[in-house]
């Protein structure tokens, strides 16, 4: 399975880190390593080669000039995995990134699980994932409330990850170079 992700810079990166560390010490939750880069993952997909993606990526991110996100709360799915979060506000722009890219992916014969279609979709940034090797998700969740997860950041690039086992690992950057249009311009 691979993924596009919008891979987060400091300092909301950093922060993020901070948080996993916190867990991880506290909990022994380290599931996060299994893409050990703090991110948003766009969507997944399976059925397509990385050639077969790379011209899609090229022409979105040439097209698209970085933009803002942020994050708001925090949120925890049950299944199929236990994963506690902080979602990102869904934008104008980041929907219609993500319905356009889960289009444009499926034209192209790809395969996306279930939980990122556009109807399913929570764009989210993980802060564990897995059981906790002590204590409960609950005070995880108490601590996790305790810190300060607003965090607004700057979307710069899609990043391509493929599955190297024993974690997702990037395997290709592609720098969002697009211009908004000036007044009067379509």
């Amino acid at each position: 399975m691979s993924t596009i992700a919008l891979v987060l810079h400091d300092p909301a990166a950093s922060r993020v880190r901070e948080v996993w560390s916190l867990l991880e010490t506290e909990f022994g939750l380290a599931g996060v390593h299994k893409v050990p880069f703090p991110h948003l993952t766009l969507m997944a997909f399976e059925g397509l080669t990385h050639y077969e993606v790379k011209s899609l990526l090229e022409r979105v991110s040439q097209s698209l000039p970085p933009f803002m996100l942020e994050t708001s709360g925090i949120g925890l799915f049950g299944a199929p995995a236990r994963i506690l979060f902080a979602p990102v506000v869904k934008t104008p722009v980041l929907s219609e990134l993500h319905q356009g890219v889960c289009a444009e992916v499926a034209k192209l014969g790809g395969r996306i699980p279930p939980l990122y279609v556009p109807e399913r979709w929570v764009p989210h940034i993980t802060l564990a994932q897995g059981d906790p090797v002590r204590g409960t998700y609950g005070q995880a969740v108490d601590l996790v409330l305790q810190q300060n997860l607003h965090l607004a950041f700057e979307v710069r690039n899609l990043t391509l990850f493929d599955w190297i086992g024993p974690r997702y690992e990037p395997c290709d950057r592609f720098p969002l170079t697009g211009r908004l249009a000036a007044a009067g311009e379509p």
